[in-house]
């Protein structure tokens, strides 16, 4: 789990969470400024992220998680919890380009 964190962590230290992160501050700041051509594909890498994760949702191994988490106890149900919200964040990874 330490891994994946420390890869989200570098994802977003990387080039990639500074143009994340310049597109937020330019939407949140609105102001009528127009927006500039590395905004704009950066708007266009997180649209298509979106599609590719919608496009995913019905992840088999998210499934079966889910399917066997009500005849589970207590700490095995905050585990299938942890598990997929890891699936998640891999998913989101893979549909950014990483492998």
């Amino acid at each position: 789990m330490a891994d994946i964190s420390e890869t989200i962590k570098s994802l977003l230290d990387s080039d990639a969470g500074d143009s994340i992160k310049s597109m937020v501050n330019s939407l949140s700041s609105g102001g009528g400024k127009t927006p500039d051509a590395d905004s704009l594909a950066s708007i266009g890498q997180l649209k298509s992220i979106a599609e590719n994760l919608a496009n995913n949702h019905s992840d088999p191994r998210t499934n079966l998680l889910l399917s066997l988490k009500p005849y589970m106890h207590g700490g095995r149900r905050q585990t299938i919890d942890g598990m997929v919200k890891m699936i998640g964040a891999v998913n989101i990874i893979k549909a950014m380009g990483y492998k």
